[in-house]
């Protein structure tokens, strides 16, 4: 059986000064730190909404 990992991050992030998703933090991007968990958790297919 397989499990898709789906990250949405399509908000704009007006309260937190810019897109949540391309903050870096520890020199990783947010959207591929949890990218990650989400592989290395066995999901397959990842798929990432980006927008606004």
């Amino acid at each position: 059986m397989r499990v898709a990992g789906l990250l949405l991050a399509a908000g704009a992030g007006r309260r937190f000064g810019g897109p949540k998703a391309l903050v870096a933090h520890g020199g990783v991007l947010w959207v591929d730190r949890v990218a990650a968990v989400l592989r290395d958790a066995g999901c397959a297919p990842v798929v990432v909404v980006l927008g606004a």
